[in-house]
Protein backbone atom coordinates (compact mmCIF):
# COMPACT_ATOMS: atom_id res chain seq x y z
CA UNK A 1 0.00 0.00 0.00
CA UNK A 2 0.95 3.46 -0.25
CA UNK A 3 -0.16 6.79 0.78
CA UNK A 4 1.00 10.41 -0.36
CA UNK A 5 0.50 14.24 0.82
CA UNK A 6 0.09 17.61 -0.91
CA UNK A 7 -0.73 21.01 0.75
CA UNK A 8 -2.83 23.67 -1.45
CA UNK A 9 -4.03 27.03 -1.54
CA UNK A 10 -6.10 26.39 2.51
CA UNK A 11 -6.42 23.21 2.18
CA UNK A 12 -4.45 19.39 2.77
CA UNK A 13 -5.09 16.55 0.52
CA UNK A 14 -4.28 13.15 1.79
CA UNK A 15 -4.19 10.09 -1.28
CA UNK A 16 -4.19 6.58 -0.15
CA UNK A 17 -4.14 3.26 -2.03
CA UNK A 18 -3.23 -0.41 -1.33
CA UNK A 19 -4.87 -3.85 -2.14
CA UNK A 20 -7.67 -2.89 -2.75
CA UNK A 21 -7.91 -1.37 -5.91
CA UNK A 22 -8.92 2.14 -5.08
CA UNK A 23 -6.95 5.24 -4.50
CA UNK A 24 -8.94 7.97 -2.25
CA UNK A 25 -8.54 11.71 -1.83
CA UNK A 26 -9.01 12.51 1.39
CA UNK A 27 -9.72 16.22 2.64
CA UNK A 28 -7.27 16.48 6.17
CA UNK A 29 -8.93 18.89 7.52
CA UNK A 30 -12.25 17.34 7.48
CA UNK A 31 -11.45 13.41 7.14
CA UNK A 32 -13.47 12.99 4.44
CA UNK A 33 -13.28 11.18 1.25
CA UNK A 34 -13.53 13.79 -1.11
CA UNK A 35 -12.35 11.51 -4.53
CA UNK A 36 -12.19 8.19 -5.38
CA UNK A 37 -10.37 6.60 -8.43
CA UNK A 38 -10.57 2.75 -9.36
CA UNK A 39 -7.44 1.24 -10.40
CA UNK A 40 -8.16 -2.20 -11.64
CA UNK A 41 -4.93 -3.34 -13.20
CA UNK A 42 -3.35 -3.65 -10.40
CA UNK A 43 -2.60 -3.65 -6.33
CA UNK A 44 -0.81 -0.11 -5.28
CA UNK A 45 2.40 -0.28 -3.94
CA UNK A 46 3.56 3.25 -3.99
CA UNK A 47 1.76 7.21 -4.26
CA UNK A 48 4.85 9.58 -5.22
CA UNK A 49 3.43 13.57 -6.07
CA UNK A 50 5.30 15.51 -8.20
CA UNK A 51 7.39 18.49 -7.08
CA UNK A 52 5.13 20.77 -8.99
CA UNK A 53 2.32 19.30 -7.37
CA UNK A 54 0.53 18.57 -11.09
CA UNK A 55 0.95 14.63 -10.98
CA UNK A 56 0.30 11.48 -8.87
CA UNK A 57 2.34 8.63 -10.14
CA UNK A 58 1.09 5.58 -9.28
CA UNK A 59 3.27 2.43 -8.50
CA UNK A 60 1.76 -1.20 -9.32
CA UNK A 61 2.47 -4.60 -10.92
CA UNK A 62 5.00 -4.30 -13.42
CA UNK A 63 3.57 -0.65 -14.49
CA UNK A 64 3.46 3.31 -13.11
CA UNK A 65 0.38 5.50 -14.44
CA UNK A 66 0.82 9.18 -14.20
CA UNK A 67 -2.53 10.90 -12.84
CA UNK A 68 -3.13 14.76 -13.22
CA UNK A 69 -3.32 16.05 -9.93
CA UNK A 70 -6.73 18.16 -10.65
CA UNK A 71 -9.69 16.37 -9.10
CA UNK A 72 -11.88 18.46 -11.35
CA UNK A 73 -10.90 17.14 -14.44
CA UNK A 74 -11.37 13.65 -15.79
CA UNK A 75 -8.71 12.77 -18.21
CA UNK A 76 -6.94 8.82 -19.16
CA UNK A 77 -3.34 8.65 -17.06
CA UNK A 78 -0.43 8.01 -19.07
CA UNK A 79 0.84 4.87 -18.69
CA UNK A 80 4.50 3.19 -17.83
CA UNK A 81 5.37 -0.25 -18.72
CA UNK A 82 8.77 -1.72 -18.84
CA UNK A 83 9.44 -3.91 -15.37
CA UNK A 84 9.01 -7.13 -14.82
CA UNK A 85 7.48 -7.96 -11.57
CA UNK A 86 6.54 -4.73 -9.03
CA UNK A 87 7.01 -1.55 -9.13
CA UNK A 88 8.37 -0.48 -5.48
CA UNK A 89 10.00 3.10 -5.49
CA UNK A 90 9.71 6.16 -7.78
CA UNK A 91 11.35 9.59 -7.82
CA UNK A 92 10.75 12.66 -9.77
CA UNK A 93 13.17 14.66 -11.41
CA UNK A 94 13.76 17.98 -8.98
CA UNK A 95 13.60 20.21 -12.37
CA UNK A 96 10.39 20.36 -13.69
CA UNK A 97 11.24 21.24 -16.99
CA UNK A 98 13.66 17.87 -17.46
CA UNK A 99 10.03 16.41 -17.17
CA UNK A 100 11.70 12.91 -16.32
CA UNK A 101 10.85 10.21 -13.39
CA UNK A 102 12.94 7.15 -12.24
CA UNK A 103 11.72 4.21 -11.02
CA UNK A 104 13.04 0.37 -9.60
CA UNK A 105 11.47 -2.67 -8.55
CA UNK A 106 11.97 -6.36 -8.33
CA UNK A 107 13.46 -7.15 -11.90
CA UNK A 108 16.64 -5.08 -10.32
CA UNK A 109 16.63 -2.32 -12.52
CA UNK A 110 16.40 1.35 -12.12
CA UNK A 111 14.57 2.98 -15.14
CA UNK A 112 14.63 6.63 -16.25
CA UNK A 113 11.07 7.88 -18.01
CA UNK A 114 10.54 11.08 -20.10
CA UNK A 115 7.15 12.36 -19.28
CA UNK A 116 6.41 13.43 -22.40
CA UNK A 117 6.73 9.81 -24.00
CA UNK A 118 6.27 6.41 -22.41
CA UNK A 119 9.19 4.45 -23.31
CA UNK A 120 11.99 4.82 -21.02
CA UNK A 121 15.13 6.58 -21.93
CA UNK A 122 17.89 4.81 -19.52
CA UNK A 123 18.01 1.57 -17.73
CA UNK A 124 20.45 0.55 -15.12
CA UNK A 125 20.95 -3.08 -14.47
CA UNK A 126 21.83 -4.13 -10.75
CA UNK A 127 21.88 -7.45 -9.32
CA UNK A 128 19.17 -7.88 -6.54
CA UNK A 129 15.93 -6.27 -5.80
CA UNK A 130 15.95 -2.42 -6.08
CA UNK A 131 13.94 -1.05 -3.04
CA UNK A 132 14.43 2.62 -3.22
CA UNK A 133 16.41 5.45 -5.18
CA UNK A 134 17.03 9.35 -4.54
CA UNK A 135 17.97 12.00 -7.10
CA UNK A 136 20.69 14.53 -5.92
CA UNK A 137 19.33 17.78 -5.55
CA UNK A 138 21.62 19.39 -7.92
CA UNK A 139 23.98 17.29 -9.56
CA UNK A 140 23.44 14.77 -12.10
CA UNK A 141 23.80 11.80 -9.78
CA UNK A 142 21.49 8.71 -8.50
CA UNK A 143 21.03 6.60 -5.09
CA UNK A 144 19.62 3.33 -5.14
CA UNK A 145 19.81 0.80 -2.40
CA UNK A 146 18.79 -2.89 -2.84
CA UNK A 147 17.98 -6.27 -0.97
CA UNK A 148 20.98 -7.45 -1.33
CA UNK A 149 22.38 -4.81 1.06
CA UNK A 150 23.80 -2.49 -1.32
CA UNK A 151 24.04 1.43 -1.74
CA UNK A 152 25.00 2.77 -4.88
CA UNK A 153 25.86 6.00 -6.04
CA UNK A 154 25.11 6.23 -10.03
CA UNK A 155 26.40 9.12 -12.58
CA UNK A 156 23.69 9.71 -14.89
CA UNK A 157 25.83 11.87 -17.27
CA UNK A 158 27.85 8.81 -17.95
CA UNK A 159 25.66 5.85 -17.23
CA UNK A 160 27.21 4.15 -14.99
CA UNK A 161 27.97 3.20 -10.68
CA UNK A 162 30.15 5.46 -9.00
CA UNK A 163 30.61 3.85 -6.20
CA UNK A 164 29.35 0.71 -3.77
CA UNK A 165 28.91 0.35 -0.17
CA UNK A 166 27.79 -2.37 1.51
CA UNK A 167 26.66 -1.10 5.27
CA UNK A 168 25.95 -4.83 6.78
CA UNK A 169 26.23 -7.33 4.90
CA UNK A 170 23.36 -8.31 3.17
CA UNK A 171 20.93 -6.70 5.22
CA UNK A 172 18.53 -5.19 3.03
CA UNK A 173 18.30 -1.18 2.24
CA UNK A 174 15.12 -0.29 2.72
CA UNK A 175 15.30 3.65 2.57
CA UNK A 176 17.99 6.03 0.93
CA UNK A 177 18.20 9.93 0.66
CA UNK A 178 20.27 12.84 0.33
CA UNK A 179 20.29 15.61 2.47
CA UNK A 180 18.47 19.02 1.03
CA UNK A 181 21.98 20.53 0.31
CA UNK A 182 23.01 17.12 -1.32
CA UNK A 183 26.15 17.33 1.21
CA UNK A 184 24.78 13.42 3.07
CA UNK A 185 23.27 10.38 2.39
CA UNK A 186 21.36 8.64 4.65
CA UNK A 187 20.62 4.61 4.10
CA UNK A 188 17.94 2.77 6.34
CA UNK A 189 18.49 -1.53 6.69
CA UNK A 190 16.03 -4.09 7.45
CA UNK A 191 18.36 -4.56 10.45
CA UNK A 192 16.87 -1.12 11.75
CA UNK A 193 19.85 1.12 11.23
CA UNK A 194 20.89 4.38 9.14
CA UNK A 195 23.85 5.19 7.98
CA UNK A 196 25.15 8.37 6.96
CA UNK A 197 27.43 8.98 4.82
CA UNK A 198 29.58 11.89 3.57
CA UNK A 199 29.46 12.77 -0.14
CA UNK A 200 32.34 14.27 -0.49
CA UNK A 201 34.39 10.68 -0.03
CA UNK A 202 34.50 10.32 3.36
CA UNK A 203 33.63 7.16 4.90
CA UNK A 204 30.68 6.50 7.48
CA UNK A 205 29.87 9.40 9.43
CA UNK A 206 27.32 8.17 11.49
CA UNK A 207 25.35 5.15 12.69
CA UNK A 208 21.99 4.80 14.74
CA UNK A 209 20.96 1.46 16.22
CA UNK A 210 17.59 0.61 17.76
CA UNK A 211 19.51 -1.70 20.21
CA UNK A 212 21.24 -0.07 23.00
CA UNK A 213 23.41 -2.15 23.22
CA UNK A 214 24.53 -2.43 19.12
CA UNK A 215 24.67 1.38 19.90
CA UNK A 216 26.90 1.26 22.48
CA UNK A 217 29.47 -1.05 21.04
Amino acid sequence: WGFAMVRGKGNVVLMTGGYDHTIRFWEVHSGMCCKTIQYPDSHINLLRVSPDKKWLAVAGNSHTRLFKMDLNVSSQPQLFEGHVGNVVALTFDHNPETQSMWTCGEDQTIKMWDLRAQPFVKDFKCRHAVNTVALHPKQPLLLSGDSGGSVRLWDLRMGRCMRELLPQGDSAIRWISFAPNGRLVAAVNTAGNCFVWSTGGDTEAARSSPDPAAAAA
